[in-house]
């Protein structure tokens, strides 16, 4: 069945497996949204992330594909059994979420392929972990994996994966970033099948009773939103942000001000401060419809 990126989701023959997709599925559209708004609250401009699809394919077809030869790759362990998996992520899309962290707007940056650089490799092991940590979190509960990385183990060639057998079966996650008609890149996870094979077989199946078909509004509400409250913004130049070490200070001002992000969007104007023992924020003023 074709997927949202157009190319053709292999579902596996596996019955396990395929009974396990539906809930992979809807992690990764979950990891998808927190992905998004994330981005917005960093970078000021609304990036869709979506899941085009879900697909289970042998390692050895995504280490030759050659839509990643110029990427950055990030070995991962499932630690329940001590599995092996990764990310790799398309150098188009580092150089342009840097672009944007750095206030180049929502226009799509013009890209020539060329080898990643160190700076690329740390913020694309930053996003890695973030996307690890939010799959843990939508994972259905009983089952979540624990997804352990290495400092310094991501690199520009998917050799810093060791030893990886080609015909290792994975099912793979397939993240883009941008509207369709202006792809700003592809993010892929790939996890060893027995991690799904292990959902299924711990998930018990739901009861056929009458009471199953009452409708539970309890699902939907409350809604998570990601509130940021944001103390100051700090313009630094390429050079500057690779030259930072650890002990550096940067100045951001004497923090009169500040406002709260919900979901990326402006929300609340307040003052920053203090409650007790615990930094605070207080609401001066409400800038965002609840019910918009």
């Amino acid at each position: 069945m074709p997927s949202e990126s157009g190319r053709s989701s292999v579902i596996p023959p596996d019955r396990d497996l395929q009974a396990a997709l539906p809930f992979v599925e809807t992690c990764f559209r979950g990891v998808a949204r927190r992905m998004r708004a994330r981005l917005v609250n960093r970078t000021g401009v609304d990036t869709p992330v979506t899941a085009s699809s879900v697909y289970a394919q042998p390692a050895g077809a995504i280490l030759d594909n050659p839509e990643m030869a110029d990427a950055m790759w990030c070995p991962l362990r499932v630690e329940r059994g001590d599995l092996r998996g990764f990310a790799v992520v398309q150098g188009q899309l580092l150089a342009r979420l840097i672009d944007r962290l750095f206030g180049g707007g929502s226009e799509v940056s013009v890209y020539q392929p060329r080898p990643v650089t160190e700076v690329e490799i740390k913020i694309g092991a930053r996003l890695c972990r973030e996307v690890f940590d939010t799959i843990e979190e939508y994972w259905p509960v009983g089952s979540r994996p624990r997804i352990l990385t290495e400092d310094g183990s991501a690199g520009a060639s998917h050799h810093v994966l060791g030893e990886f057998p080609p015909t290792s079966p994975m099912v793979v996650c397939d993240l883009t970033f941008g509207r369709p008609d202006q792809s700003l890149g592809r993010l892929l996870i790939a996890l060893p099948n027995s991690v799904l094979r292990d959902l299924v077989q711990k998930r018990a199946p739901a009861p056929a009773t009458p009471a199953a078909r009452t409708p539970r509004f309890d699902r939907l509400l409350p809604v998570t939103v990601d509130l940021t409250v944001e103390i100051a913004r700090i313009e630094l130049t390429y050079t500057q942000l690779e030259q930072l070490q650890i002990g550096d200070e940067i100045p951001i001002g004497t923090l009169t001000e500040a406002r709260a992000l919900a979901n990326g969007q402006p929300a609340f104007v307040g003052e920053p401060g203090s409650k007790g023992s615990t930094r605070s924020f207080r609401i001066t003023k409400k800038i965002l419809d609840a019910g918009r």
